[in-house]
Formats: C-alpha cells, structure tokens, sequence
C-alpha cells in the first residue's frame, strides 16, 4: 500500500491509501520511486514532479 499526501481547498490534509496491486506493475513501480523521491527529499507529499521525474527515470520510458 502507499500513502498519498493530498492538499485540497476544503481540507488541510488528508491521507489517501492507495492498493498498488490496482495497477499495472510499470505504474506500481513508479508510484515506489516517487514515494521514494519525496522521501530522499524530505518531503511528506507525494507531488507531480516526484510521479513525473519517477516515470522518466524508468528504463524503457519513451
């Protein structure tokens, strides 16, 4: 499971648990490394730029 920071308007924070066997095992692993981004940078959120530069750092990414 990965827990996903999110910011809204309407709430401060709330703590989205996300079931990784939902997705495909490429979208499962980039969803890790971006936990992981944000980890290494100190960062509690999971943001946009974390998923994107996890997705362009995969090896068969286009």
């Amino acid at each position: 499971m990965l827990l996903l920071g999110i910011r809204d308007s309407t709430f401060n924070y709330e703590t989205l648990i996300m079931n990784l066997g939902n997705f495909t095992i490429k979208a499962a692993e980039a969803f890790q490394q971006a936990q992981q981004l944000a980890f290494n940078a100190q960062n509690p959120n999971i943001e946009t730029e974390h998923i994107l530069k996890a997705l362009l750092e995969q090896e068969d990414s286009p």
